[in-house]
């Protein structure tokens, strides 16, 4: 388990600070920056991760950078490890405990949230708790783990909504492999009953997922890559270790931890055609510490040292090949997972370097102001020219205010346009090709930069 956490801190700090933020991490620190501001937008229109949005509130005082920012998520992953070891120590045996806590640092999922400014991280420390505790109450019923498994998984709900898929998963295992505890089924309910003021609050109600679409059958294919490691080879030597199931009796231990993988990601699939979407693949992560058990106890299960070596050797190097794609942003070793961010650290000092008074940025969406200002400060002004406020219900953003384009040519000699090609799904072509035309009008284009998913568009005034 020592080499495992060791090995955690190492993938989880390895060039934290490497990449720009992109526009969620920024909009975490925007939410939490200010006391009075986080709370009114929580109970209003951000229904989760509210208790990562808390404790970056306090984590922000000690600073504003990417690898501060960054280091509490890193933080919660590392502390995954030992509850990884914990669990497989539970189980099975501290071997195979040992072996899953050195699999899960090699994992990019692992890394990816790591290094993320978001809840990921901290909900895969608290789905792991409470699956600890609640494998050592259907084991011997105590009240200390009683409370801590309510107290947790309420936690795990304040992090992130996924955290109900895992409740699910544990009340599955209670009904399928347990004798009937009324009081076991009251602590299924109560976590939910301490979630009740998120419930209640607007922002619950809002159309917060509005961005989520209806998954298809290839869907489940890219949870089983994502939770390998996001390596088709990978998921090729996970799947000839998992064939192991197939060849021996199977386990009460095996089967709780096939339902913590399997029920999430079948649930959110259901839900997203019986009621609306709510797949994506990307959050399964409460899953994935399932996932390295499960390999670590049907690697130990081969009889034949020779297959182990074989097996676990390739895991070790395919895992790298993909952390190293992931650590140097190369554009072809991933298959879900981007290996770079949206570059605005760059394109902000790209523009700022140049900056002068009488020169204004604009943007047509809000989704790339957040960036831009936390790396730009108040030092250059920014312009959002859309026609009116956005609506929550999607994501389409409103028509640009091609009159706020006009009004410019008085007042700035140089404007920037700054272009969001995340956006490029919901932003519709024409209406960036009306803002050029209109800005062709009384400015000239003098140069054109791209960024990683961003251009920067220089127009100086034509008039003398």
């Amino acid at each position: 388990m020592v080499i495992g956490v060791f090995l955690a801190l190492f993938t989880s700090f390895f060039q934290i600070a490497h990449k720009s933020f992109w526009f969620d991490e920024a909009f975490s620190i925007h939410l939490s920056s200010d006391w009075q501001y986080l709370l009114r937008i929580l109970w209003t229109s951000e229904a989760n991760m509210w208790l990562y949005y808390f404790l970056l509130h306090f984590w922000l005082y000690l600073g504003q950078s990417e690898f501060i920012v960054r280091s509490l998520s890193a933080l919660f992953a590392v502390l995954s490890i030992p509850i990884t070891y914990l669990i497989g120590k539970k189980l099975f045996s501290k071997k195979v405990g040992t072996l899953a806590s050195l699999l899960m640092p090699l994992n990019v999922l692992f890394v990816f949230y790591s290094q993320e400014a978001r809840s990921y991280s901290l909900l895969l420390l608290l789905s792991g708790l409470s699956t600890l505790f609640f494998l050592s109450l259907i084991n011997k019923w105590k009240k200390t783990d009683a409370v801590f498994y309510v107290l947790v998984t309420a936690l795990g709900l304040y992090t992130h909504l996924y955290m109900g898929f895992v409740i699910l998963s544990h009340a599955a295992i209670f009904f399928i492999t347990q004798k009937k505890k009324w009081k076991m089924i009251l602590l299924f309910l109560l976590p939910i009953l301490l979630a009740l003021p998120m419930a209640i609050a607007p922002s619950f109600h809002s159309s917060q997922t509005s961005w989520m679409q209806q998954p298809g059958f290839t869907g489940l294919i890219i949870v089983g890559i994502i939770l390998t490691g996001d390596f088709p080879p990978l998921l090729a030597v996970y799947a000839a270790i998992f064939l192991k199931l197939f060849s021996r009796k199977k386990t009460h231990e095996e089967l709780y931890l096939w339902i913590m993988i399997v029920v999430p990601v079948a649930a959110a699939f259901i839900i997203s055609f019986i009621y609306k979407p709510l797949y994506q693949p990307e959050y399964f992560i409460s899953s994935l510490i399932p996932t390295v058990l499960l390999a670590a106890w049907y690697l130990t299960q081969f009889k034949k040292r020779w297959i182990k070596i074989t097996l676990l050797s390739a895991i070790f190097a395919l895992s790298g090949i993909r952390l190293f794609g992931w650590y140097t942003g190369n554009s072809y070793l991933h298959t879900v997972i981007d290996n770079r961010n949206e570059e605005w650290r760059e394109a902000t000092v790209e523009i700022s370097s140049q900056y002068k008074p009488g020169d204004i940025t604009i943007f047509y969406t809000y989704y790339g102001v957040l960036p831009f200002q936390l790396y730009a400060g108040d030092k250059i002004p920014v312009f959002d020219i859309s026609s009116s406020s956005y609506s929550t219900s999607n994501l389409i953003p409103p028509q640009p205010d091609l009159n706020k384009i006009r009004s410019l040519k008085d007042i700035y000699k140089r404007v920037w346009f700054v272009i969001n090609h995340s956006e490029d799904k919901v932003e519709k072509q024409q209406e960036r090709k009306a803002i050029q035309k209109e800005l062709n009008k009384n400015y000239t284009l003098v140069k054109r930069q791209e960024f990683y998913k961003i251009s920067v568009e220089e127009y100086i005034s034509s008039s003398p």
